[in-house]
């Protein structure tokens, strides 16, 4: 695996199932490790993927100084063994299986890499994932700074598409892993507090106490309403920048009389720039939507290369499968396009 990726060309995908899963104990920065090993594990299959150490330092953004590799090897065996003792469960009240997402975790101190396979008979969790999936940017994640904000952005991802999310006050709890103690005061501190401070704004979060009542005493708080922007999936046409780009749905093409100058334009940029389709089918574009504040991630599919110098993309969104085909006028432009988008 290159491991040139920009952080912000990154996204974590896993399937929803990984929600109801409480990572207990885990540190902020533990968080980061295991969001980003799930971002870079993410539609590889079975491969066995090997990283270097400095790589995942980046995308963690680990910030501690250079002579500290020993910490960052333990960091590593320390989110493994926590992951081991909070295996997931797929299923439902009556038929359910727990399992380890990975089977294969194996860090070398001197050569500073971890190589890391995904569980062959649960490969789905993090493989060809088309519904009921929880998708987010891991820039965004690795940049909030409490546990319970990371463990609770989760979730509000997950219902991304509703802005809403309803949960028992004991479910709440044993999701984010809050001490059996704490009272609602103590999670109005110590929990929304943080969360409040940093998602509130951007998403414009609101949290509502439930009661409910018994007999003469005080209401007890029950569960949670939590309401926040929506953010579905966008189809492509919302996603691409008007690059002298459209879907094919909206675009119609004038027919060219007589070899009018600019077809003859046209032609001549084709002799000098040779085509290519396959430097291009299998990669993948990153296009940033303004409305959504979000990236999508396109698969280039198939390209078309007609003898007037039109090329035409097919790609797929490799979230949501949504298909589309971009149009453009000459490879050259192309070529300038997948060169400032491509990942």
């Amino acid at each position: 695996m290159s491991e040139q990726t920009n952080i912000q060309a990154l996204a974590v995908k896993y399937h929803n199932d990984v929600n109801s899963v409480s990572l207990q104990k885990f540190t902020s920065k533990e968080l980061d490790i295991l969001m980003t090993i799930m971002s870079r594990m993410r539609d590889h299959g079975e491969d066995e993927i090997t990283f270097t150490f400095d790589y995942l330092k980046r995308l963690v953004r680990w910030q501690e100084r250079k002579q500290d590799t020993k910490t960052f090897a333990l960091s590593l065996d320390r989110t493994y063994q926590k992951l081991i003792q909070c295996n997931i469960r797929i299923g439902d009240d009556r038929h359910w299986v727990r399992f380890v997402l990975f089977t294969r975790y194996a860090v070398d101190l001197d050569k500073q890499l971890i190589s890391i396979r995904v569980n062959s008979e649960f490969r789905f969790v993090l493989n060809e994932l088309s519904s009921n999936f929880t998708r987010f940017e891991l820039e965004e994640f690795t940049g909030l700074k409490s546990s319970y904000t990371k463990e609770f952005y989760r979730r509000m991802k997950q219902f991304r598409s509703t802005g809403y999310w309803k949960v028992s006050f004991e479910e709440f709890k044993r999701l984010l892993d809050i001490p059996g103690g704490y009272l609602i005061r103590h999670i109005d501190a110590k929990v929304f507090a943080p969360i409040m401070a940093e998602l509130s704004e951007k998403y414009h979060l609101e949290i509502k106490k439930l009661y409910e009542k018994h007999g003469r005493g005080r209401p007890r708080v029950s569960g949670f309403e939590f309401t926040f922007d929506k953010s579905p999936l966008p189809e492509i046409s919302e996603a691409l920048p008007f690059d002298g780009v459209t879907t094919v749905e909206a675009v119609t093409f004038p027919v060219p009389e007589a070899q009018d100058l600019k077809a003859q334009k046209r032609k001549k940029a084709q002799r000098d720039m040779k085509f290519n389709e396959n430097r291009y089918r299998d990669r993948t574009i990153r296009i940033y939507d303004e409305k959504f504040q979000r990236y999508n991630y396109l698969k280039i599919v198939s390209i078309e290369h007609n003898s007037d110098g039109f090329v035409s993309v097919s790609v797929q969104n490799i979230d949501d499968d949504y298909k589309s085909t971009m149009h453009f006028d000459s490879v050259r432009i192309w070529d300038g396009y997948f060169k400032k988008y491509a990942i």
